[in-house]
């Protein structure tokens, strides 16, 4: 996990400060490159994702969708 850290705080993705409320703890914030990033990111995954669902049969596109909406749903239930 430190590396990974190390690689976005070089990026300037990130900036890690001591928690003011628990001296063991670290607190990261994404700076604006890494909100920047995030944003891109969570475009591309979207463009991804619609490809995906208009690469299925048009009769089967609401099922599946259905069907990862449930799993979306489990997961957060399990957490």
């Amino acid at each position: 996990m430190s590396r990974l850290l190390g690689m976005l705080e070089r990026r300037q993705w990130i900036t890690r400060s001591r928690s003011a409320h628990d001296a063991r703890a670290m607190e990261l914030q994404l700076t604006d490159a890494g909100q920047g990033v995030a944003v891109q990111l969570a475009q591309a995954r979207q463009v991804k994702f619609a490809r995906l669902v208009a690469a299925l049969p048009e009769a089967q596109r609401s099922s599946v969708i259905e069907a990862l909406g449930m799993l979306v749903e489990a997961l957060h239930e399990s957490h």
